[in-house]
C-alpha cells in the first residue's frame, strides 16, 4: 500500500490551513500514547515495568467512561498448549502483564483498552520486574585483577559489558602509533589507559623486544607463505609488509640463491627456473630476502612439497549434475559435507556441487523448494549419507536417481591435510570454510575423529587434540582466511540462531509432506558456509540480536581485521539479526542498508547489502544453490511490468505507469520480451498468476500488504495455484511486503510475501518493511541502474546514495514522508548477482542547469564540490489532461541552519521532453556539497514559465517562484529563483544543496525534442515568433503560448473558466476561475500589512 502525502498549497495562510495529509492504512494501529484529551494513560503508554492505568471511553459503541488498570497475568495451558491468561496479584513463571493503554480507532474515537504482553521474568502488582545483571569480561586478563594490576600489554584483548547475558558494549585494544590503548574492566565499567610500547605496537598489542622485526612463517620456511614486517622506525622499510613470492628465471648468485626482482614476480611457476623469494628478519633490520629453487613448483609464495602429496578429490565419484542432500538435525554432519561439495583447487579455481539442507522435525520435513531446485537443475544423481524419512525416500526415488553413501573420505583420492576442530559450532563454521579452501576433510572432535591421523598435517582449530602441526583460534583463522583469499566480502550470521526460532502453534503445511512443521525461520547460519566457500566470503558471527550491538560488532571487526570490505551478506532471520527498527509511532525503518551498510557516521552507504533468510533452512539452502548455479538453470528472456487498478482513484494507476512504462523501452532495447500487464488497460479484474512465471524481471507498482499485492497476487494465491518462478528479480514498490518485525495484527510471518517469493524460485526481492511513501520513482531508478551493469546490491546502494544526496537521507530529524526519503526498502537475496545488462551506448547532448536570481543581483549560496554521485532518470509521456507530462528537476532548499525548507518539492518543467516513443532517458551527476558563497551576475536571457507543486517556506516568508530561462546564446535552460511578490524573500534563504548536469540521451530512436536557438522548422517545441522560440505557457503582452494551438493567444478576462494561472490576464486562477486583478491586489496589500 503506498502512503501518499499530498499538500494542497494555495495562496495564503488562510488557505494553507485547509491542507491535509492523507495516510492510507488498512486498520487502526495501537499508539500506546495519550492520543487525545478523551483518554489519559498514567504511565505514558506501553510501559510494562511501571504500573499504570488508562482512563477514558471503555467501549467503541458506547460513551461509558471508566478506568482500566495494569495487572499481572499468568499463562494458562491445556494439554501443553497455551490457551489464555489468568489474572493474578503476582507470579514467578510464565508471567505477563495486562497493560492498559489508549487506543485510537479508525472512527477517530479513543478508548481505554488493554492487551496482554509477556514478562521476561516475574510480575508483581501490575508490573513486570526488571532484573538487570551486569558483568564485565576482559579476554586478556583475569576477572579477579584490579585495574592497574595484571594488565597484559603483549596480548590483544577485548572488554565486554554484559547486560542480562546480552552484549551491551565492547572495546578492543588498539594501537595509536607506537602507543597502546589498553581497555580494562573497572566495577563493571570499561576504562582505558595509554601505554608507550618500547618496541613498537602492532595489531592491538605491544611487540616483544625480539619482535622489532616479525616474520609470520618464523624464518626460512619455503613451504609456508610468510610476511616480514620491520617495526623499528630507524630503518627505511619501517612498517613495510613484504611477502614471500614466486619468481621465474631470476638472477642467481654464485651461491645458487635467487635475487629478488619484482619485475619477474609470478603467481605460480613450474620446472626449471622456478624459485621462491623468502623474506626473513636480519640483525640489522633492513630488508632481507633470499631465493631458493622450488623443484616441484611454486604457487602464491609457497613451494609445492611434492607433486604426489596433495589434497585431491576422486572425481570418478562425482557426476556432472550431482547434488548432495542432508537434514538439519545434526550440524556436524552438515559442516563435514561442506568441503566435500565445494572446494578450491590449487590453481585457485572453485569446484562446486549443490548441497541442499532440508528441515526435519521428527517425521515431518520440508523439501518443497529443494525439490523444485532439483527439477530446475536437471539433477541426475542425489547423494546422501543418512537414512531418509520413508516418505521422502519414496518421493525422491520416484523422480531422481539417489544413492546413499557411508564414508565421506572415500570422495578424496588422497589428502595430506585434515582440519581438526573442537566441538564448537561457531569454530566449526569457520573451520569448514577453511577446509573447503584447502580441499581437506573436516574432522570434528567427538563426531568423526576416529580416523588415523598419522602422516597427516593436522590443522587444529581451537583445542581438539594436543597433537597439532598448525593451530589457530577463531581470530587467527579469520586472519589466515583473509590472507589466502584477499576477500572484500563479509557474511554476517548469528551462530546462536539454533535457539532462535519462530515457533508457531499453527501448523505450516508443505506441498510434499503429509505432516506439518512448526519451527520456522531458524538455523539460517547452517547454510552460510555453502555460499562462503563458493564465493570466498568471510564469516563473522555477531552472537547478538539488536541492531546497535550488531553494528558496533561489525565496525569493530572490520577495523580489527583490516578488511577493505565492500559487500555484506546478512544470512539471518530478523529474529536473530534485527532487520528493521521501530523508529517512532509504530513506524519501522530498515537497518540493513542505513545502519549496517553505512559504517559509522558515513553520509553514504559504504557496503553493498543483501539479506538471505527463509521460512525454513530448506528455502535458504535451495536459494543458495540457485544463486551458485543460476547460469545453468533455464533463464527467461521475458519481463513483466505490473500496475493494478487504482484503489482510491484512477490517477494511482497512472502514477505507476509513469515509472514502469519507461522500463519497457529500456528492457526491450536489451532484446527482452514484454509480458507486462496494466490492469486499467485490460478487461482483467485480477492479475492472472501465470504472469509471474517464466520471467527474469518483475516490477510492480501499487498497494501491498504483508501477505501480498493488490488485485490477486499474494502468498495464498501462489500456493493454491502452485505457481513457481524462474530465477528472477522481483521489484515491489508497495507497502509492507517484507514487514517482519512490523507485521500487522492478523498476519502471520510464515505468510510474508517476500520470503515466500524466494521460496518459490526468485533470485532476489526488493520490498518494504513498513508502509512506504513513494514518488512513483523507485522501481524506475532501480531498473535503470540494473541495465547500467550494476549488481543487485550495487543497484539498491546507488538508490540509497541518491536519496542521501537529495535530502540527506532518512536519519534522525528528517521528515520521513519527504519524496525521496526512503527508509523502507531492502534487498532479500544475494546482492553480488550481476546479470551483466548494459544499456547500448548512445550519443549525448549536454544541457546545463544553473541557479541564478531573476529580479535582483545578490549573493547566492552555491555548492562546493566534495563528493560525486551519479544517478539516472527517465520520463514517460502520458496523455492525462494536458498533452504532455511535465518532466522535473529536484532542488533541495535549505534555511540558514541547514534545515530543509520543503515538505514536498518536485519542480516541473512545463516543456515536453518526451521523444518519438514518449520516452527520454536522463543521466545526471549529483554533488554532495559543503556550502560557500559566490556572486552570480544576471544573465541576458529570455524569460520562461516554471510551475511547481508545493514549497513550505518558514519564517512567514512569501512563496518563491522558480523559472527556467531559455538562454538563446547557449541554448541552455537556466533555473532562476525569485520572490513571487517582488523581492520580499532574500535569495539566501533558498539555497540549493546540489548542482546538476543534465544529459538528454539521443540515438535517433529515442529523440528528445529540445528547442533549437533561432530556426523554426520542426525543432521548436513551443511558439515561434520574432525569430525566437518561446516555451509553451510563456506569457507575453496579454497573450500566452498555447499548447493546443502552438501559437500565442489572448489571456482570459476575470471570471472566465481556467485551468492554469498563465491562461488568465491577472495570472491568477483559483477554483477554475480567473481572479480579478484589483481584488487580488487588495488581498496582497492586506496580506503584507499582517507582516
Amino acid at each position: 500500500m503506498k502512503r501518499g502525502i499530498t499538500f494542497i498549497f494555495l495562496l495564503s495562510i488562510i488557505i494553507l490551513s485547509s491542507s491535509v495529509i492523507v495516510s492510507a492504512s488498512w486498520w487502526d494501529k495501537i499508539t500506546g500514547n495519550v492520543v487525545s484529551d478523551s483518554c489519559i494513560d498514567s504511565d505514558g503508554g506501553l510501559n510494562y515495568y511501571i504500573k499504570g492505568n488508562a482512563t477514558g471511553f471503555l467501549f467503541s459503541d458506547s460513551n461509558e467512561i471508566g478506568t482500566r488498570e495494569d495487572k499481572c497475568a499468568q499463562k494458562r495451558f491445556e494439554n501443553g498448549e497455551f490457551v489464555g491468561w489468568n489474572y493474578v496479584q503476582s507470579c514467578e513463571e510464565n508471567c505477563g502483564v495486562s497493560e492498559a493503554f489508549c487506543h485510537e480507532l479508525n472512527s477517530g474515537k479513543t478508548t481505554a483498552s488493554s492487551l496482554e504482553f509477556g514478562c521476561p521474568g516475574a510480575c508483581e502488582d501490575g508490573a513486570c520486574l526488571q532484573e538487570i545483571d551486569i558483568s564485565c569480561t576482559d579476554s586478556d586478563k583475569s576477572l579477579s585483577d584490579d585495574i592497574g594490576a595484571g594488565l597484559n600489554y603483549y596480548k590483544k584483548g577485548t572488554v565486554t559489558i554484559w547486560v542480562n547475558n546480552q552484549i551491551s558494549e565492547t572495546k578492543t585494544d588498539y594501537c595509536n602509533g607506537n602507543q597502546l590503548v589498553e581497555f580494562v574492566c573497572d566495577s563493571n565499567k570499561i576504562e582505558s589507559g595509554d601505554y608507550d610500547c618500547p618496541n613498537g605496537c602492532k595489531e592491538g598489542k605491544c611487540l616483544e623486544p625480539s619482535q622489532s622485526c616479525t616474520d609470520t612463517d618464523n624464518g626460512i620456511n619455503i613451504y609456508k607463505k610468510g610476511y616480514r614486517t620491520n617495526w623499528n622506525n630507524a630503518y627505511a622499510d619501517y612498517k613495510i609488509k613484504q611477502g614471500d613470492y614466486c619468481i621465474k628465471n631470476p638472477t642467481i648468485t654464485n651461491k645458487g640463491n635467487a635475487i629478488a626482482d619484482e619485475a619477474k614476480k609470478v603467481s605460480s611457476c613450474q620446472g626449471e627456473g622456478c624459485y621462491i623469494i623468502e623474506y626473513t628478519c636480519q640483525e640489522d633490520l633492513s630488508s632481507a630476502s633470499i631465493g631458493f629453487p622450488c623443484p616441484n613448483g611454486c604457487t602464491d609464495g609457497i613451494c609445492v612439497e611434492s607433486n604426489d602429496n596433495n589434497n585431491l578429490k576422486d572425481l570418478s565419484k562425482f557426476s556432472s549434475k550431482n547434488a548432495f542432500l542432508v537434514s538439519d538435525e545434526n550440524w556436524r554432519k552438515v559442516l563435514t559435507m561442506i568441503p566435500l561439495a565445494v572446494w578450491t583447487n590449487t590453481d585457485k579455481t572453485i569446484t562446486k556441487y549443490p548441497l541442499l539442507i532440508y528441515h526435519k522435525e521428527n517425521n515431518a520435513f520440508d523439501i518443497d523448494s529443494i525439490y523444485y531446485f532439483f527439477e530446475q537443475f536437471n539433477t541426475n544423481k542425489i547423494t546422501h549419507f543418512e537414512n531418509l524419512p520413508t516418505d521422502l525416500d519414496s518421493l525422491l526415488q520416484s523422480s531422481f536417481n539417489i544413492e546413499q553413501k557411508q564414508n565421506m573420505l572415500d570422495f578424496w583420492a588422497e589428502y595430506k591435510d585434515v582440519v581438526y576442530v573442537e566441538n564448537n559450532y561457531e569454530l566449526s563454521l569457520l573451520a569448514s570454510s577453511y577446509a573447503s579452501l584447502i580441499n581437506a576433510p573436516l574432522i570434528i572432535q567427538g563426531y568423526n575423529d576416529n580416523i588415523d591421523l598419522l602422516q597427516k598435517n593436522v590443522i587444529c582449530v581451537g583445542n581438539p587434540t594436543p597433537i597439532c602441526d598448525e593451530q589457530y583460534n577463531l581470530e587467527e583463522l579469520q586472519d589466515k582466511y583473509l590472507e589466502m583469499t584477499q576477500t572484500n566480502k563479509i557474511i554476517l550470521i548469528n551462530s546462536g540462531d539454533w535457539d532462535i526460532t519462530l515457533s508457531t502453534t499453527t501448523p505450516f503445511e508443505t506441498d510434499k509432506c503429509n505432516e506439518d512443521i512448526f519451527e520456522l525461520y531458524s538455523n539460517t547460519s547452517l547454510a552460510s558456509q555453502i555460499l562462503d566457500s563458493a564465493k570466498h566470503e568471510l564469516i563473522l558471527s555477531a552472537n547478538s540480536q539488536d541492531y546497535v550491538s550488531i553494528d558496533q560488532f561489525l565496525e569493530n571487526k572490520i577495523e580489527s581485521l583490516g578488511i577493505d570490505a565492500n559487500y555484506l551478506t546478512i544470512m539471518s532471520s530478523p529474529d536473530a539479526i534485527q532487520m528493521s527498527k521501530n523508529e517512532k509511532d509504530d513506524i519501522w525503518f530498515e537497518v540493513d542498508n542505513s545502519i549496517y551498510g553505512r559504517l559509522g557516521d558515513e553520509t553514504f552507504q559504504k557496503l553493498s547489502v543483501g539479506r538471505i533468510f527463509g521460512v525454513s533452512v530448506s528455502d535458504v539452502s535451495s536459494y543458495v544453490s540457485r544463486v551458485l548455479f543460476y547460469p545453468d538453470l533455464a533463464l527467461s528472456s521475458k519481463f513483466a511490468m505490473l500496475v493494478p487498478h487504482g484503489q482510491s482513484s484512477p490517477e494511482e494507476a497512472i502514477g505507476g505507469k509513469m515509472q514502469l512504462k519507461p522500463n519497457e523501452e529500456l528492457l526491450e532495447s536489451l532484446g527482452m520480451k514484454s509480458g507486462s500487464i496494466y490492469l486499467d488497460e485490460t478487461n482483467y479484474d485480477l492479475f492472472p498468476l501465470q504472469v509471474l512465471e517464466d520471467k527474469m524481471i518483475i516490477s510492480y507498482s501499487g498497494h501491498g500488504a504483508p501477505s501480498g499485492l493488490q488485485d490477486g497476487i499474494g502468498t495464498f494465491s501462489i500456493r493454491s495455484e502452485d505457481i513457481w518462478l524462474s530465477p528472477s528479480l522481483m521489484l515491489v514498490e508497495g507497502c509492507l511486503t517484507c514487514a517482519y518485525e512490523g507485521i500487522w495484527p492478523g498476519n502471520k510471518r510464515e505468510d510474508l510475501f517476500c520470503t515466500n517469493i524466494l521460496r518459490r524460485g526468485s533470485l532476489g526481492y526488493i520490498g518494504a518493511v513498513d508502509e512506504s511513501g513513494s514518488t512513483n520513482s523507485l522501481s524506475k531508478y532501480l531498473i535503470e541502474n540494473l541495465v547500467e551493469g550494476n549488481s543487485f546490491g550495487e543497484m539498491i546502494k546507488k538508490i540509497k546514495h541518491f536519496e542521501s544526496s537529495v535530502i540527506g537521507g532518512c536519519r534522525e530529524g528528517q521528515n520521513v514522508y519527504a519524496p525521496f526519503c526512503e527508509p523502507y526498502y531492502i534487498l532479500i537475496g544475494d546482492h553480488t548477482i550481476n546479470p551483466g545488462y548494459k544499456y547500448p551506448e548512445i550519443d549525448t547532448t549536454e544541457i546545463t542547469n544553473e541557479i541564478n536570481n531573476l529580479n535582483i543581483v545578490s549573493t547566492i549560496t552555491m555548492p562546493q564540490s566534495s563528493q560525486l554521485e551519479q544517478w539516472s532518470n527517465s520520463f514517460y509521456k502520458i496523455p492525462h489532461g494536458a498533452n504532455l507530462i511535465k518532466s522535473y528537476i529536484e532542488i533541495d532548499p535549505n534555511d540558514d541552519s541547514g534545515n530543509s525548507l520543503r515538505s514536498e518539492g518536485i519542480f516541473y518543467f512545463d516543456v515536453d521532453l518526451s521523444g518519438e516513443y514518449n520516452f527520454t532517458p536522463i543521466k545526471a551527476e549529483m554533488i554532495d556539497s559543503k556550502l560557500n558563497v559566490i556572486e552570480l551576475p544576471l544573465s541576458q536571457v529570455e524569460e520562461g514559465i516554471f510551475d511547481f507543486v508545493n514549497l513550505d517556506i518558514p519564517k512567514k516568508r512569501f512563496v518563491l517562484s522558480v523559472e527556467p530561462i531559455y538562454d538563446q546564446n547557449t541554448g541552455a535552460y537556466k533555473i532562476f529563483v525569485s520572490s513571487s511578490f517582488g523581492g520580499e524573500m532574500t535569495i539566501d534563504d533558498f539555497s540549493p544543496n546540489y548542482s546538476y548536469k543534465i544529459y538528454y540521451e539521443t540515438d535517433g530512436k529515442i529523440q528528445p525534442n529540445i528547442a533549437e536557438k533561432q530556426t523554426k522548422d520542426n525543432s521548436c517545441i513551443g511558439c515561434f515568433i520574432d525569430n525566437k522560440c518561446y516555451p509553451f505557457n510563456h506569457r507575453k503582452s496579454g497573450e500566452f503560448c498555447s499548447i493546443n494551438e502552438g501559437e500565442f493567444i489572448s489571456q482570459l478576462e476575470a471570471d472566465s473558466t481556467c485551468e492554469n494561472n498563465f491562461e488568465c490576464l491577472s495570472n491568477i486562477c483559483i477554483d477554475n476561475k480567473c481572479v480579478d486583478t484589483s481584488i487580488w491586489n487588495k488581498f496582497i496589500s492586506w496580506f503584507r500589512n499582517l507582516f
